[in-house]
């Protein structure tokens, strides 16, 4: 019997599954952890000498079963095996701040990005800034550029295949790289804000490659802040905050719309205003309502969904003194990022120690702030945690542009597509609705294309014979898009 598989997946769940910190020092404090959700919790694993260390700036990418591929400090680029990537030494290079960080890495929040390009299991774009000293707070953004990593070279470690390539070529806001899912449940979504002013340039990441979307001037100037810039997880919310000049802590928030990239509904919060306070980090719950921030050593939570957000404020935890000794400093709250297993992990600076938001979906004191609760291998460095998207957003189902995934009645004759058996042995029968050129993609766990045929007939039959036992990713696209996706195991 035919079994109809025909589904929306999404490839992309698992890609912040691998989490990288450390520094390389020569003293036993010093080095290098990866945090793995592919359980819950998490690992945490011990690993030795690289090439690249963390400073701020700090993203990583794992493949669609969650295994690491890559990691960047902004500066430099380093595979699953630890080792600097194929070509991928001296990003946003060539600068007076390059020369001086470019062992440390970029001493920027959110100075680098990663995301995988729409449709394909071996294509990813980095994103990273450029820095240079000079400018009324002595460094300046001075670009934005990205550069092209291709998995299926340098023995499968991948290399990178185009290198600093100028996307915005003017200064811009520190760090703050941040992106959200397309309302079609493809593309990606990057918004960067220009220096000192109300302007952002808008960019969508598409399967033909990063598009130029134009810029959106809206609400009140941003001065230069440091801190973090985020999307709510569904995708509503776009959210910046940081402190200036050491007085004043500013909040931006701004609706979004997933379909034209547009922001709209600007507000502007000055929500601390003593010389020492500042802003080190924000993130969401996973159920978007609450937007949880720092200042120094106090945590406060937001709730978004009230009339008078300011008024919503609760003050949810203040540090307990704890004093790491691998460091001889207090912890405080730095920046943070909601995790796989919807915590919230907080970094806590030079220190061996993360601390959690347990529960961020409920109110007030119940979400459970938990401080140096979980113990890294080595020593963090500054306030050093991984900047993703939220993986786990699909597209925007019954809205305008939802239009690339369609669902299919259950099979009747000659309507659907149909792939079967499954399981399999020796070959595969897919059957079109329509005769149109296709091409079947299949895939390995680790995302490796190990078969490729097109289909030209009603029926074809596509040989597995050469192919292990075990589970594999299917595409089935033409020039209209993805037609079917799916998994498939061979017996």
């Amino acid at each position: 019997m035919p079994i109809l598989l025909f589904s929306q997946i999404n490839w992309d769940n698992n890609r912040d599954y691998n989490w990288c910190f450390g520094f390389g020092l020569s003293n036993n404090i010093a080095g290098r952890s990866v945090m793995n959700f592919q359980t819950i919790p998490p690992i945490c694993l011990q690993y030795g000498n690289t090439a690249i260390n963390f400073a701020y700036s700090n993203t990583s990418m794992s493949d669609i079963s969650g295994n690491l591929l890559f990691y960047s400090n902004g500066f430099s680029v380093a595979n699953a095996n630890h080792q600097i990537m194929q070509n991928g030494d001296s990003l946003s290079c060539c600068t007076d701040y390059f020369d001086a960080y470019h062992y440390w890495g970029a001493n920027i929040t959110q100075g680098v990005l990663a995301l995988p390009q729409p449709d394909s299991f071996f294509l990813y774009y980095l994103f990273h800034e450029s820095f240079a000293y000079g400018g009324i707070y002595g460094v300046a953004a001075t670009k934005l550029s990205y550069s092209i990593i291709d998995m299926r070279l340098g023995n499968w470690l991948g290399a990178i295949t185009q290198k600093n390539i100028p996307l915005i070529n003017d200064t811009v806001g520190w760090g703050g790289l941040t992106a959200c899912r397309h309302a079609n449940g493809r593309d990606w979504w990057l918004l960067v804000r220009e220096f000192d002013t109300n302007k952002f340039y808008r960019f969508l990441l598409t399967p033909n490659g990063i598009m130029n979307m134009g810029t959106q001037s809206i609400g009140d100037n941003i001065p230069q802040v440091a801190g973090q810039t985020i999307f709510s997880p569904d995708g509503s919310k776009y959210v910046i905050a940081g402190v200036d000049d050491g007085i004043y802590t500013h909040l931006f928030t701004y609706n979004f719309d997933r379909c034209t990239g547009w922001l709209y509904s600007p507000q502007h919060y000055d929500i601390e205003n003593t010389p020492s306070s500042s802003c080190s980090g924000i993130a969401f719950s996973e159920n978007s309502r609450f937007l949880y921030y720092s200042v120094c050593d106090k945590l406060y939570q937001l709730d978004l969904s009230s009339n008078n957000i300011l008024a919503s404020r609760q003050l949810i935890a203040i540090s307990d003194g704890y004093q790491d000794s691998t460091s001889s400093l207090i912890l405080g709250f730095d920046p943070m990022q909601l995790a796989p297993d919807n915590k919230i992990y907080i970094s806590s600076g030079n220190s061996q120690y993360l601390h959690t938001i347990d529960s961020p979906n409920l109110l007030g004191t119940a979400c459970n702030v938990n401080q140096h609760s979980y113990k890294l291998k080595k020593r963090n460095s500054v306030g050093s945690i991984p900047n993703f998207p939220h993986y786990r957003l699909g597209r925007e189902i019954g809205s305008a542009c939802d239009t690339i995934y369609t669902s299919i009645s259950p099979p009747q004759e000659s309507v659907g597509i149909q792939v079967y058996p499954n399981p399999a042995q020796e070959s595969l029968t897919i059957e079109l609705p329509q005769k149109e050129e296709a091409e079947f993609v299949l895939f390995d766990i680790t995302g490796r294309v190990v078969l490729s045929q097109k289909l030209w007939k009603l029926t074809e039959t596509v040989s597995l014979a050469h192919l292990p036992k075990g589970m594999y990713f299917y595409l089935l696209k033409s020039e209209k898009g993805i037609l079917a996706q799916g998994k498939v195991v061979k017996e």
